[in-house]
């Protein structure tokens, strides 16, 4: 809201109305000081002054009120788009913030949650339950979300949860194949379960996907 703005909903009819009501103030208070009772007169004085300033704050109110509700409302993408740009400055609780204002307007949306829960995972800013809870939800969602079975597979596998990481990891690839980043992590998995050669294989894919990807 802009002053101009304001000054604009209050109108010319609400200045001359502002005008009245101050001449008609500077009335009272003369009268009111006039009263010889000492007491008397600072009582009606105050009266006066908190009447002139009641009345003057019902075109003021309504000014304002009228200029607030005119402002748009921020939708969805704009708080989507608030929460990436305070995710990749690492500005976490205003990313949670902004992607919880997101899915207040569309309790629907699995990018939101994942998005959510990717902060919460973060090494700056890690709670893995909160994460968990969150891709979750999102998976809950939207149950073909390759990419939050994938961060719940690192979450889990960051809590030492080494076979619900496998699971995830396992899902993630059924349904996005060419993701190279899930075999990097599934061979990490396998190093840290003792499959050395299923993990070489996995890395090999990884490889193979990446060079794709590049066009080599």
């Amino acid at each position: 809201m802009t002053w101009d703005a304001f000054w604009a909903e209050l109108g010319t009819s609400a200045w001359v109305a502002l005008g009245g009501i101050f001449v008609a103030l500077i009335g009272n208070i003369a009268t009111a000081i006039a009263i010889d009772d000492q007491k008397r007169r600072r009582i009606a004085i105050t009266l006066v002054s908190l009447l002139s300033i009641g009345v003057i704050a019902v075109p003021v109110g309504a000014a304002l009120t009228k200029v607030a509700d005119s402002v748009p409302a921020r939708d969805y993408d704009f708080y989507y788009s608030q929460g990436k740009e305070y995710r990749e400055q690492e500005e976490y609780s205003k990313a949670i913030k902004s992607y919880s204002k997101a899915i207040k307007i569309n309790p629907s949306s699995a990018k939101a949650y994942e998005r959510k829960g990717s902060c919460y995972a973060d090494a700056f800013f890690r709670n893995n339950r909160k994460a968990i809870e969150f891709y979750s939800k999102a998976i809950e969602i939207d149950p073909a979300f390759a990419l939050a079975y994938l961060n719940r597979g690192i979450t889990y596998e960051n809590m030492q949860k080494y076979a619900d990481a496998l699971v995830n990891y396992n899902i993630a690839i059924s349904l996005d194949e060419n993701d190279a980043r899930v075999y990097t992590h599934r061979a990490s998995l396998y190093d840290k379960l003792g499959y050395p050669d299923l993990a070489e294989a996995a890395r090999a894919k990884a490889r193979e996907l990446e060079q794709k990807q590049s066009g080599g």
